[in-house]
C-alpha cells in the first residue's frame, strides 16, 4: 500500500488520493476509466489500493487532473527511485567485492609464478654449476706426464 502525505498533514494512501482528485473534478469512475482507456474495475482497484497505475497511466492521471505526476504521487517517485538506488548500489557492492577477490587471486597467482620462476632458476643453476666444476675425487694426477 503507498501511504502519501497530503497538503493537510493527514496521511492518506495513493486510492484515498484519487478518489479525493476524482471527486473534487465530479468525475465518476467510468469517466476517469474512459479517458484513460481503462476499465472502471482498474479505477477501483487503484481507489481501493489493490493495485497502482503503470507509469505511463499515472503520468494520463497526472494530466487529467492538471497536477504534476510529483503532485499526484506526492513524492512517493522519490521513495521508488530511492528503493531502486538502493538494489543499484547493493548490486555495486557486489560487483566491487568480486572484483578485489579476482585481484586477490591474481596477486596470488603473480606471486606463485614468481616464487616459481626464482626456485627454477635456483635450481638450474646448482645444476649447471655441478656439470662446470668436477669434484676434486675425480681429478687424477698422472704425475708427470
Amino acid at each position: 500500500m503507498y501511504i502519501i502525505q497530503a497538503e493537510r498533514g493527514a496521511i492518506m494512501t495513493f486510492g484515498d488520493k484519487l478518489i479525493e482528485l476524482r471527486k473534487s473534478k465530479g468525475l465518476s469512475q467510468e469517466k476517469v476509466a474512459e479517458q484513460l482507456s481503462v476499465t472502471r474495475q482498474t479505477i477501483s482497484n487503484w481507489e481501493t489500493n489493490q493495485a497502482m497505475p503503470t507509469i505511463d497511466k499515472a503520468k494520463d492521471l497526472s494530466k487529467l487532473f492538471h497536477i504534476s505526476l510529483d503532485e499526484l504521487l506526492d513524492n512517493d517517485v522519490s521513495s521508488i527511485i530511492m528503493d531502486r538506488m538502493s538494489n543499484v548500489e547493493k548490486l555495486a557492492s557486489m560487483l566491487i567485492k568480486i572484483i578485489k577477490g579476482f585481484g586477490v587471486a591474481l596477486i596470488v597467482l603473480l606471486i606463485i609464478c614468481i616464487l616459481t620462476i626464482i626456485f627454477s632458476y635456483t635450481s638450474f643453476k646448482n645444476a649447471n654449476s655441478k656439470l662446470i666444476q668436477p669434484d676434486k675425487e675425480e681429478i687424477v694426477d698422472v704425475g708427470g706426464i
